[in-house]
This record gives structure tokens, C-alpha cells and sequence, in this order.
């Protein structure tokens, strides 16, 4: 779940950036749905990769368990199977949807004309922009404290 939060400001960032570049797109030519399915396939692969890297880890993890499983009750039990792998994967590519939409709107919705100027880049973002990061904001703060908060226990227990 961290690689969602991570994506997902990865993503704004990304489609801040590159709103000269989309804009060039569409004066060339390239419509809303294309620009929109560019950002959801960027923002799928690179989901799908923090569920790879996730898997990874889990698996590293699984051999020092392995190490310690003297003194863990029923560690031999705990293992990767395709279900495992079967839900990384359907969370992966939802985080990637979900959290792809917003800068594929975004990005979509732009001003031609603004973000064609030379002085673009300093201009300030309206107040929805400002709103909608202030969101992300707060949803990364309080996964992460969901998460610090689980982890706490469970070292308790």
C-alpha cells in the first residue's frame, strides 16, 4: 500500500512537470482520451513495479524467517502461493487506475494557451489543484500513521 502513496505523488508531480508537453501534444493534435490513457499506462506499470518489488521483498523476507523459525511457532507454514501473487497483482493494477485518474484529468484539462507562454512554469495553480493536493497530503499522513500504528502492535504482540 506505501507504493500507492508513493505513486500517486510521483504521478502529480509528473503531470505538473510535463504540462508544457501535454500541451504540445494536444496543439499537435493528440486527443483527451489519449493523453489520459498514456498517464493511466504510466501510472499501471509503475504500480506494477512496486508490486514486483514488493513481492520481492516478501520473499527475502520469508528466507530470514526461514532463519528464524526456531522460535516462531508455525513459520514453516508461511508461504508464497499464487493467491498471494494473484492479489498483488489485482492491487497493484487498482492502485494504478485509481491513483491515475486524478493526474490523467488533470493533465487533460489544461489551458493551451497558459501552459504554451515562456513564463508557464510560474504561474500559480487555481484553487482546486491546491485542494486536491492538500488531500493527497493528507491521505499519504494518515496511511502512514495507520501503518506506523500497525507496526507498533505488532512488534507489541
Amino acid at each position: 500500500m506505501a507504493s500507492a502513496s508513493q505513486s500517486d505523488t510521483l504521478h502529480v508531480c509528473l503531470a505538473r512537470s510535463r504540462r508544457r508537453e501535454v500541451a504540445v501534444r494536444m496543439s499537435v493534435g493528440a486527443s483527451r482520451a489519449q493523453l489520459a490513457r498514456q498517464f493511466l499506462t504510466e501510472s499501471v506499470l509503475l504500480s506494477l513495479a512496486g508490486g514486483a518489488l514488493g513481492l520481492l521483498v516478501a520473499y527475502w523476507a520469508l528466507d530470514l524467517l526461514s532463519l528464524a523459525g526456531a522460535d516462531l511457532p508455525r513459520a514453516w507454514e508461511v508461504d508464497l502461493d499464487w493467491r498471494v501473487l494473484g492479489y498483488t497483482f489485482a492491487v497493484a493494477v487498482a492502485t494504478g487506475i485509481a491513483f491515475g485518474v486524478a493526474p490523467a484529468f488533470q493533465a487533460s484539462r489544461i489551458n493551451l494557451n497558459d501552459s504554451l507562454k515562456e513564463g508557464s512554469l510560474t504561474t500559480s495553480d487555481g484553487p482546486g489543484r491546491r485542494r486536491s493536493r492538500g488531500a493527497f497530503v493528507v491521505v499519504q499522513v494518515a496511511l502512514a500513521l495507520v501503518l506506523l500504528v500497525g507496526s507498533g502492535l505488532m512488534m507489541r504482540s
